[in-house]
């Protein structure tokens, strides 16, 4: 996990739904951040062909798709937030005992 979004994920005392979707935004970031040439090949693809994108970028689509798919799956996120619960527990930040949702 990069320093700038270790800043950006408070360590709650007991999990909430809400430091969830806060994990999962952390989550996500690093995903696109681990895509990025992908997608900013779509992005200029995109800017270049204006209203033909949906013809004219279709490997460019398909290829940062499988990049994000990759590195989003379900298992990732699960295995991403048992992580970081283990580590908050080492720290003392988060009770053993809390379920997360």
């Amino acid at each position: 996990m990069s320093a700038e979004t270790a800043a950006t994920v408070e360590e709650p005392k007991r999990w909430s739904r809400a430091a969830d979707e806060k994990l999962k935004k952390a989550f996500l970031k690093e995903v696109r951040d681990k895509c990025k040439p992908e997608l900013e090949a779509f992005a200029k693809c995109a800017k270049e062909a204006n209203l033909a994108v949906a013809f004219t970028c279709r490997q460019e689509n398909r290829t940062a798709n499988a990049c994000l798919h990759q590195f989003s799956g379900d298992e990732h996120w699960l295995a991403y937030r048992a992580e970081k619960k283990k580590a908050w527990m080492a720290e003392g930040k988060l009770r053993a005992d809390t379920p997360l949702p």
